[in-house]
């Protein structure tokens, strides 16, 4: 269980405080979002952030959850911090996109390849559930269909929907079941939110997870090629009807400008994996624009981008294929998007965000 307490509004955005067991969570706050067993190029211990985000997906393949033991992935990575799992489907989502891994959706199950050696597999919204429990997961969601070939239809998207109201319902009932009561008073189960930017199929996903009560809402990404902007309108309008005493999350934003935009229509976390993407392909953050330090005007800058360091420096270790780089460029990225939810939280608080 947790509790969620707003302290402070302006317009639709919202302060507030999550609480999960002995750790709260000033929101709107930012969660990155690991691949496999990590953030790419970091430490954990140079996460600035309370909370972690991982999909099953990989972790469930390589090493294996058996690996994992009763410490869950936190201790198996040395993260002290909260887990926020997903299902399963982002991840496969991903790799059946960018690379074309086999990929179907079946009433009881997800049926596919494993990336590592291509063996068929399964995975079922229950199973899901207690994956997530193997990997010590604090807050979990439910497995969704989504849809990952191009040609999306209304029809196609609106079964993808339907499929993942029934599979919502089935996590719902193994979360409660098996997680629920004295063993799982700090655990929390968010229903995932799909429809990709068709505004009446997310409205209908929207209204059936508020009437399964769960804990929170997860708002799932676009599909492939969707306008962001009509996806970004459609986010807005769906957590506008979400019960105000819940946490939203958001998956799957873009940049800066989109997370800004979430926090104003009301999401109180942003889950996200390009400032860690960014900062692996020699793009960094500074006073909210990207600068690309791979270019040749940056030789021989003497800017700090950071303690002790500056963009020549970050300039050369990426020019000399140094791995020290990828580390710099990541935490950085990591630590400018702490600093813009700390000032967003702020202006929240004195009423200057609109």
């Amino acid at each position: 269980m947790i509790t969620f307490t707003i302290k402070h509004k302006a317009q639709k955005a919202r302060g507030a405080t999550l609480k999960i067991g002995d750790t709260q969570i000033a929101t709107p706050a930012f969660i990155p979002e690991s691949t496999g067993l990590t953030l790419k190029a970091t430490f954990t211990d140079k996460i600035p952030f309370p909370i972690l985000y991982a999909d099953i997906y990989r972790p469930m393949l390589r090493p294996g959850l058996e690996v994992l033991k009763e410490g869950g992935l936190k201790d198996f990575i040395g993260f002290k911090g909260l887990l926020f799992t997903g299902g399963g489907a982002s991840e496969l989502a991903k790799l059946a996109i960018e690379k074309g891994t086999y990929y179907k959706s079946r009433e009881e199950a997800l049926d596919y390849a494993s990336y590592i050696d291509g063996s068929r597999k399964k995975l079922s919204p229950e199973v899901s559930i207690r994956l997530q429990k193997k990997m010590g997961a604090d807050i979990f969601s439910g497995l969704y269909d989504f849809l990952a070939g191009d040609s999306l239809t209304r029809k196609k998207i609106g079964a993808a929907e339907r499929r993942s109201e029934r599979w919502t319902r089935r996590a719902w009932d193994v979360f409660k079941s098996e997680l629920r009561g004295e063993k799982g008073r700090d655990k929390a189960f968010f229903a995932p939110i799909t429809g990709g930017a068709a505004s009446d199929i997310r409205t209908q996903s929207a209204r059936f997870c508020i009437g399964l009560d769960t804990d929170g809402f997860l708002q799932t990404p676009a599909y492939k090629n969707e306008p962001r902007k009509a996806y970004m309108m459609t986010l807005a309008t769906t957590t506008q009807l979400l019960p105000a005493d819940k946490p939203c999350a958001v998956l799957g934003l873009k940049n800066e400008a989109e997370v800004v935009e979430a926090v104003r229509f009301g999401a109180d976390i942003i889950i996200a994996d390009f400032p860690v993407i960014d900062g692996m392909n020699g793009i960094i953050y500074k006073d909210g624009e990207k600068l690309s330090i791979k270019d040749e005007k940056y030789a021989a800058d003497k800017t700090p981008f950071a303690e002790d360091y500056t963009l020549a420096y970050l300039h050369h270790l990426f020019a000399a294929g140094e791995i020290l780089g990828l580390t710099l460029a990541v935490e950085h990225n990591l630590a400018y998007m702490n600093k813009l939810m700390s000032d967003l939280r702020d202006r929240i608080e004195k009423g200057t965000l609109s």
